[in-house]
């Protein structure tokens, strides 16, 4: 089985569109959402309809969490805090009440899903976590492969022969084969907010069987998304890095 794995969408439906237009060809039986569907960008209401209308598996972000506890927004800077305030009045009922029922994380078959770090943190940044925790989180974890997002940035984090070795791709359609034998966890990257300077928009494919590991980078008309921060007067920063 093909799975998709996509993560911190940001409101931005132009990136998210293309990633989607993207997959029909990509033969992807399955699609997970690692969160943060909302969050910076313009079209929150219209991320999470069409993250609802495709049926797409997501957990909880710490974007998502904001919106339904406001008391988490200490976690955010003022910026991104009076953002989310903003997109909380922007959101349906119907959305709000999907965002409340996000779990912190998902397990299916032997794959885990989570925005930080697992087992269900939503703010916990990967390169935060000291080696020797990486080191002893991936070889004790019940699940062959943990997939998280949060960080923005692509990257693939195994053990072998007792050290941790770091994959992080440079360009869309590189694959690796991953080993049967070993632990995995892979940040799916971002699909609506850069932060490893290009401006595509980024997600993963895994093939379950043959156990290989696609990065895409899709190109998407991002000035629209950009002209759409502006209009609604958001802080500049979210509209230039979509650069």
């Amino acid at each position: 089985m093909v799975l998709a794995i996509i993560s911190d969408i940001h409101a931005n439906l132009e990136a998210f569109s293309a990633v989607l237009k993207d997959l029909e060809g990509q033969g992807a039986e399955r699609i997970f959402c690692l969160g943060d569907t909302i969050g910076y960008g313009p079209n929150p209401n219209q991320c999470l309809e069409l993250l609802r209308q495709k049926k797409i598996s997501s957990v909880m972000g710490n974007h998502e969490l904001g919106v339904i506890k406001t008391e988490t927004l200490e976690m955010f800077n003022f910026k991104a805090g009076e953002t989310l305030l903003r997109t909380k009045s922007m959101l349906s009922p119907a959305n709000l009440e999907f965002c409340q029922g996000l779990p912190r994380s998902m397990a299916w078959e032997s794959y885990c899903f989570v925005h930080g770090y697992p087992p269900d943190s939503v703010d916990t940044y990967l390169f935060t976590v000291k080696d020797h925790i990486l080191k002893h989180d991936i070889i004790s974890m019940k699940e062959e492969i943990c997939f998280l997002g949060h960080t923005h940035l692509m990257e693939v984090i195994t053990i072998q022969e007792g050290k941790l070795v770091r994959f992080i791709p440079m360009k869309g359609g590189q694959a690796v084969s991953l080993d049967k034998n070993r632990h995995y966890f892979i940040n799916a990257g971002s699909v609506g907010q850069p932060r490893d300077e290009d401006n595509r928009a980024k997600y993963v494919l895994f093939d379950t069987v043959s156990r290989r590991l696609e990065f895409r980078f899709v190109s998407y008309n991002f000035k629209i998304t950009m002209a759409k921060i502006r209009e609604l007067g958001f802080p500049k920063t979210y509209a230039l890095r979509l650069l």
